[in-house]
């Protein structure tokens, strides 16, 4: 399944995300945002933030992918599953992820020295944190199920600040970074400040 689809987010409007800076030549716009918290037992717990361009809000958003989800996966109706894409979603649309893996997530982000990897580095450690992007440029088709219709990018190191966090409720900060293809080839540099409300809803997607 290709990132367009297997990151399917989205949260409240607000108006203070922003992206300066352009990806492939490319800029982006951002227009919704959501925060996830992960706990994981026994290991270390995760903070996802994720923002997009499709105008959706928390509650659009998870209700959308439920039902693309039963569309495709239990009715098996690939025509109504293009339809409701279609129905839903701009054609043309930005996904940025911000993943952060913590100690706990009850404790304030905000308190933490945040290290953003390398492009091919997976996060390892506490305080490590990486960002994804994707550009979807083409409808879902029911006769092309499983195409390619996103372009992926990753950043690649960089710094991130966190400005505010209230686990369970918010947080804001900025993620600035060079961004990469699949090749590590350069794609570009982006600051990305964001401001996101906890969505739980979207929480079993990731």
């Amino acid at each position: 399944m290709n990132l367009a689809l297997a990151a399917l987010i989205g949260g409240a409007v607000l108006g203070c995300n922003s992206v300066s800076g352009k990806i492939d030549e490319n800029p982006v716009s951002i227009n919704t945002s959501a925060m996830m918290e992960y706990e994981i037992e026994g290991a270390d717990d995760y903070i996802v933030v994720a923002l997009a361009s499709h105008g959706l809000d928390c509650e659009e958003w998870a209700d959308f992918y439920d039902d693309f989800d039963d569309k495709l996966f239990d009715d098996l109706d690939l025509g109504d599953a293009e339809d409701l894409w279609t129905e839903t979603l701009p054609e043309d649309f930005w996904q940025i992820v911000i993943r952060m893996r913590a100690d706990d997530v009850d404790d304030r982000a905000d308190k933490v020295d945040w290290d953003p990897e390398d492009w091919d580095d997976g996060l390892t450690d506490d305080g490590d944190a990486a960002l994804f992007a994707s550009h979807t440029t083409e409808w879902w088709d029911e006769d092309q199920p499983f195409a390619d219709i996103s372009d992926d990018y990753r950043g690649d190191a960089g710094s991130l600040k966190i400005k505010s966090h209230k686990p369970s409720d918010h947080i804001s900060g900025t993620y600035k970074t060079m961004m990469v293809d699949g090749e590590g080839d350069d794609e570009g540099q982006v600051t990305v400040h964001f401001s996101a409300d906890h969505c739980s809803s979207l929480e079993d997607w990731f």
